[in-house]
């Protein structure tokens, strides 16, 4: 029996299991066999040619979603790049860069192929699609507000290891020559330990400390074992609402209150979109000041996410042992802070 054969077998089996305490163990033991089968028949079949792109800028920002949604013609509205557009499907056939600069940071836009339903397992190129956007800081989905297939695009990236707006299972695994699995949790677990235990054998510990820092699923404890899961934040984006009624714009807007709704034709919201994306990226623009000089606000240093002083000399490959601080990180302007101090955006430092 071929690995999708084994593939099939599981996902009907699971489909048609009730899931209560007695059958949790079983239920692993299949999430785990299935995970460890998606990922083998997965690496054997990305051939075809490669869609990497080589990351640029400050960060990378895909859209995603199936074909003739408008993914070519808001890069062309964002970008300088010329990526091609059409009425009709699959006009983009592979990857096409472009950057866009905002708030003295430069993003990286890709325009992914469209995607179809059963892209994760190979239908239309989708392995080598999904495969070239799991590296992306930020995925942007982009629908067709008459053909509503947000599901299956983020059930397409879960099939494929993608985990939306999450982050990691804290889960530490240590493998040791001896002594068996031993097993201890910070947080009361509704998963059995023999169950947790037969997952971590289904990926082949035998000897390992293990240690549980938060309550976990089966589907979050498989997460945490597998190789090929990423974790990314991600855009709900509609596009072409100027063809819908108000009274249609209103209900999907209900019906999404967290999405943005966009023209991209017309250019409506794509400035909100903007700046949705720069924020969604957690940009940190740090301006550096040299002792008795003003600070360098023309090209700044630019962080992501959590930022300390440790981080921004890392940054600059260079020793320093103090440091201090103008802005919003700090109460006293000037002051002299720690190397763990965490900076806010547009925080001036000044380094010796």
């Amino acid at each position: 029996m071929s690995a999708e054969d084994d593939i099939k077998r599981i996902k009907e089996e699971l489909a048609k299991i009730k899931h209560n305490k007695s059958t949790e163990h079983y239920i692993g033991h299949l999430k785990a066999r299935l995970s460890k089968l998606k990922e083998k028949s997965t690496s054997k079949k990305t051939g075809g040619g490669s869609f990497a792109v080589k990351k640029m800028g400050d960060a990378t920002a895909a859209l995603v979603g199936f074909p003739s949604v408008g993914k070519s013609t808001l890069l062309n509205a964002l970008t300088s790049a010329e990526s091609r557009t059409a009425g009709y499907e699959f006009t983009t056939l592979k990857p096409i860069p472009g950057m866009l600069e905002y708030n003295k940071t430069k993003i990286q836009l890709i325009d992914a192929p469209g995607i179809i339903e059963g892209a994760s397992e190979g239908r239309g190129g989708g392995r080598q699609i999904l495969s070239a956007v799991r590296n992306a800081d930020l995925l942007i989905i982009l629908l067709d507000p008459r053909k509503n297939r947000l599901e299956i695009v983020r059930q397409e990236l879960y099939d494929s290891g993608v985990r939306l707006d999450q982050s990691p299972p804290d889960v530490l695994v240590k493998k040791t020559v001896k002594g068996g699995l031993v097993v201890e949790s910070t947080v009361k677990q509704e998963l059995s330990m023999d169950t947790i235990r037969g997952v971590l054998k289904e990926f082949g510990y035998v000897n390992a400390q293990v240690l549980l820092r938060q309550r976990l699923s089966v589907d979050e404890l498989v997460d945490a074992l597998s190789d090929n899961r990423v974790y990314v934040p991600s855009l709900v984006v509609y596009n072409k609402v100027d063809k819908l009624s108000e009274k249609e714009l209103k209900n999907l807007k209900k019906q999404h209150p967290k999405a943005l709704f966009i023209s991209a034709k017309n250019e409506s919201g794509v400035g909100e979109l903007v700046r949705a994306v720069w924020e969604k990226l957690d940009f940190k623009r740090i301006y550096l000041k040299k002792p008795g000089r003003d600070p360098d606000y023309d090209e700044p240093l630019i962080m992501r996410g959590l930022a300390t002083v440790q981080d921004v000399i890392k940054e600059l490959g260079k020793d320093f042992e103090s440091a201090r601080v103008w802005g919003s990180s700090v109460k006293h302007q000037g002051i002299t802070v720690s190397l763990k101090h965490e900076l806010n955006d547009e925080d001036v430092v000044t380094l010796s």
